[in-house]
């Protein structure tokens, strides 16, 4: 990245800063008579004033650039790409390959860039904000890690509420769950209507225009605000719902569905109070099944979510 940028900004640049070392003002005038037209003098001093600022310009960028090689702070390799306001967009720039994987997006009033999962398809572009598959994470965290986000984008991860939000936002998107039991069998949930608030209302939900054979197991939770362990939002009374069930979720009193919750291998698990796997109530037929396989992911209202 380094040798990009500085290469970028010409080879002034590029010789001034590999060489490491000091010079006089002489050395230094003739290291750059290049640079002077014929028949005029070097002004060392305004030439190395003005080299010592693009320098300076150059390790800004390289900050920036090496900041945003990161997914929400944890190291991640990607392709340089244009940014974009999220998946949908990048279907429009014609100039690229589209397929699926890690792009650089910038909501609108979202304060910096990204990196997003874009799952591609011949319908088009969605942006993924959840996936369990493997049990590889652990999901149950604290207010801070859901806010920022954790995990890997090629594997497990949950994006981070404000990034959720600054997407959500910005438009009118809908939602599209799918999820796979352990049998092999997969079902999928779409909503019209998706968005969260931002973090001053505690990520409160907002979802209706249920649609999709897995059942409506989400419309229970519209209208909650954002649990974590350690922050309790949730409506009941008697318990600390994302404690007892030891995920974060949108939970009402307290959930239908459980999509953060712990990852149990071969899916059927015995309780004896509280339902704390990957659930989806109408999925299933009750409580006490994990998913093997949950994808949620968010689209532009006007675009068609591929069923």
């Amino acid at each position: 990245m380094k040798a990009l940028s500085l290469m970028s900004l010409g080879m002034i640049i590029f010789s001034f800063s590999v060489s490491g070392q000091d010079h006089s003002s002489e050395e230094t005038c003739k290291a750059y008579t290049f640079v002077v037209p014929q028949g005029q003098s070097c002004n060392c001093e305004s030439l190395q004033t003005t080299v010592e600022g693009l320098q300076a310009r150059v390790r800004s960028l390289e900050t920036v650039i090496e900041n945003s090689a990161s997914v929400n702070g944890q190291a991640s390799t990607f392709s340089y790409v244009p940014i974009y306001k999220d998946c949908q967009e990048l279907m429009t720039d014609r100039s690229r390959k589209h397929e699926s994987g890690i792009y650089l997006v910038q909501p609108q009033n979202a304060p910096k860039p990204f990196h997003v999962w874009c799952e591609i398809d011949i319908h088009g572009a969605t942006t993924v904000i959840q996936r369990r598959k493997d049990g590889s994470v652990s999901f149950f965290r604290d207010w801070d890690e859901y806010k920022r986000g954790f995990g890997t984008l090629d594997g497990e991860f949950w994006l981070g509420n404000e990034q959720i939000y600054y997407l959500t936002n910005q438009g009118d998107y809908q939602l599209y769950i799918e999820m796979q039991d352990w049998e092999g069998n997969a079902a999928y949930a779409k909503y019209d209507n998706f968005e969260i608030s931002d973090e001053s209302d505690n990520y409160r939900l907002e979802v209706d225009g249920f649609q999709g054979d897995a059942g409506d197991s989400l419309t229970y939770h519209d209208g909650q605000q954002f649990s974590t362990k350690g922050k309790d939002n949730d409506m009941s009374l008697h318990e600390d719902c994302a404690a007892v069930h030891r995920a974060a979720w949108w939970y009402n009193t307290c959930h239908w569905s459980n999509l953060n919750g712990v990852y149990v291998t071969g899916g059927r698990y015995s309780y004896s109070t509280y339902a704390f796997g990957i659930e989806w109530r109408t999925f299933k037929n009750g409580y006490g099944y994990s998913m093997k396989r949950t994808t949620m992911k968010i689209k532009p209202k006007f675009e068609v979510i591929p069923e």
